[in-house]
């Protein structure tokens, strides 16, 4: 008789690793709301945060996998709702973080060739 991996304590680290990069996302956002301090034309609190936000839910996309046996990254057999919204929810916040990054690394490269 093997432990069942969705309850208790093994199910738990996926949880707290899920809340954190919510939490990052929402300082990123909060970030990109506050008027900027003059860094010098560096965004390395940006990079960070969003950079953060990323590898918080690719852990927690690899976690989910394991917790659950998820083969595809679209349709988890057998899975019930709240498996599948926990997974979408992450690859969104993933996106979203990486597209944050690109989008930084752009304005970076237009204010470096506009000086």
């Amino acid at each position: 008789m093997g432990i069942h991996r969705c309850h208790g304590v093994v199910a738990l680290p996926l949880l707290v690793v899920f809340v954190l990069g919510n939490m990052a996302l929402l300082l990123a956002w909060g970030l990109a709301h506050v008027p900027r301090l003059d860094y010098g034309g560096a965004f390395r609190p940006d990079y960070l945060v969003r950079l953060s936000v990323a590898v918080l839910m690719l852990v927690c996309i690899l976690m989910a996998r394991w917790l659950w046996e998820i083969r595809s990254p679209f349709v988890a057999p057998g899975g019930s709702i709240g498996t599948q919204l926990v997974g979408c929810a992450a690859w969104i916040e993933a996106a979203l973080a990486f597209i944050g990054i690109v989008a930084l690394a752009k304005f970076r490269w237009k204010l470096i060739s506009e000086a």
